[in-house]
């Protein structure tokens, strides 16, 4: 079990991560390395795989309510 320190100190690298993200997310692919670069290998690890999974996500705006429904439809019947 972790001491609340040990989660303090966890906490730490993964607020930056979120923050930075939420600022890397927005920049053209060509200038996501030159901000990578520059932060704490642990929260630019980070930060990658949060990039990572935002490119994979597919939600209902990114595919369109056609195919949400024509999914939804297909999964029921």
């Amino acid at each position: 079990m972790k001491t609340s320190a040990e989660a303090a100190t966890m906490q730490k690298p993964l607020a930056e991560a979120l923050a930075q993200f939420d600022q890397i997310v927005e920049l053209p692919e060509a200038e996501r390395a030159a901000a990578l670069a520059v932060l704490d290998p642990l929260v630019a690890a980070a930060v990658i795989e949060l990039l990572r999974a935002d490119a994979a996500s597919s939600g209902v705006l990114d595919r369109g309510v056609h195919a949400f429904a024509t999914e939804m439809v297909g999964a029921e019947g």
